[in-house]
C-alpha cells in the first residue's frame, strides 16, 4: 500500500537538525539555553514516534506501506521507503529512545550553549538511522548507511581538541564507511566465485520492492532422473505428491504453496502445508520467507 506520508519522519528529524544548528545563532543563543532548546527540539522526534504508532493498524495484517520517488528516471532508479512490522519495531525504538536522549543531553551540557552542535549531530544521526530502517532498496539503504558513518564520526569527534576522540572517530569512519563499501561488492564476487568453483550456475540477483533477493541453483539434472530408481532422492520417504513437487523444484528452482496446490488440486491447504513441512524436516528442501511471501528451494 502506497503512503506518501512515510517521508514525514525523515523531514521531522532533518528539520530538528536545522533547528538545533540555528541555536548557534547569537540572537537565539542568548535567549534560549541548551536545556530549554533540548525540550523544544525533543518534540520533533516525539512527533515521529507518534507517526509510526499511528501507522501500526495499517500493517497489522502483515501488509507494508511503501513510497517511491524517482531519483534518476533516465536510469530507472528510484528511492523507495518501506514500512512493515519489523522496521516499525526498530523505528519506534530509535525515535522513542531518541526523544529522552535529546532531553538528557540538554541537562548533560547544561550551561554550555555551544552544545547546539552536539544536538544537530544527534538529529542528523537519527535522520540517517530512520532512513536505514525505512530503506526499501539497496541503493537507498547504502546512502543512509554511509550517512550514519559520517554522523557517527561527527558525534565521536565532538570534542575536537581531544586526541582520543579524534582517533576514535577516524577508526569508526574507517570501519563503518569502508566496511560498507567493501561488503556491498565483495560479497557478490565471493558468491559468484564459490558457485563457479562448485560447477554451478551463477547466482541470480534481483532487486525486490522490500530489498534484494539472491537465487542459488543446484544441479537439477542430478536430482531427477528419467529412471525412478536412479533419482537422487529415491532413498527418501517421499510419497508420489512429494516426488512431483521435487521434480517441479528441480525444473523451476522454487515452489510456493499455491504452485503445489496447482500440481495436486485434490489436496487441502493443511495437507499441502504438512507435505512441505515433512520435506523440510527431511532436509530435502528449505523454507524461505514468511507468510504470503513464503517459497521453498532445494537444499
Amino acid at each position: 500500500m502506497s503512503d506518501a506520508a512515510l517521508i514525514i519522519p525523515l523531514v521531522l528529524t532533518a528539520v530538528a537538525a536545522v533547528a538545533a544548528a540555528l541555536c548557534g545563532w547569537p540572537a537565539v543563543n542568548r535567549r534560549l539555553n541548551i536545556t530549554q532548546a533540548s525540550w523544544l527540539l525533543a518534540l520533533l522526534p516525539l512527533a515521529a514516534f507518534v507517526f509510526f504508532l499511528s501507522r501500526l493498524p495499517a500493517i497489522a495484517n502483515g501488509t507494508a506501506l511503501t513510497f517511491s520517488v524517482d531519483w534518476m528516471p533516465s536510469l530507472g532508479m528510484t528511492a523507495n521507503l518501506y514500512y512493515d512490522s519489523l522496521s516499525a519495531l526498530f523505528l519506534l525504538l530509535v525515535t522513542g529512545i531518541g526523544t529522552p536522549i535529546i532531553v538528557y543531553s540538554g541537562y548533560y551540557f547544561k550551561g554550555d550553549n555551544s552544545a547546539w552542535r552536539f544536538l544537530a549531530y544527534m538529529f542528523l544521526f537519527m535522520t540517517a538511522m530512520v532512513g536505514v530502517l525505512l530503506a526499501g532498496d539497496v541503493i537507498t539503504l547504502f546512502v543512509f548507511w554511509e550517512c550514519t558513518s559520517i554522523t557517527s564520526f561527527l558525534l565521536i569527534a565532538y570534542k575536537t581538541k581531544d586526541e582520543a576522540a579524534r582517533r576514535g572517530a577516524f577508526k569508526s569512519l574507517f570501519i563503518t564507511g569502508g566496511g560498507g563499501v567493501e561488503r556491498l561488492g565483495y560479497g557478490i564476487d565471493r558468491m559468484i566465485a564459490a558457485m563457479a568453483e562448485a560447477g554451478l550456475a551463477e547466482p541470480v540477483f534481483e532487486e525486490m520492492t522490500a530489498g534484494f533477493r539472491v537465487s542459488l541453483r543446484s544441479r537439477g539434472d542430478e536430482l531427477v532422473s528419467k529412471e525412478p530408481a536412479n533419482q537422487r532422492w529415491s532413498n527418501r520417504r517421499l510419497n508420489p505428491r512429494q516426488e512431483r513437487a521435487v521434480a517441479y523444484l528441480a525444473e523451476r528452482g522454487t515452489i510456493t504453496n499455491r504452485e503445489f496446490r496447482e500440481l495436486c488440486p485434490e489436496l487441502s491447504d493443511e495437507t499441502i502445508r504438512r507435505e512441505l513441512s515433512d520435506m523440510v524436516d527431511q532436509g530435502l528442501i528449505m523454507k524461505v520467507g514468511d507468510r504470503k511471501a513464503t517459497y521453498y528451494i532445494l537444499k
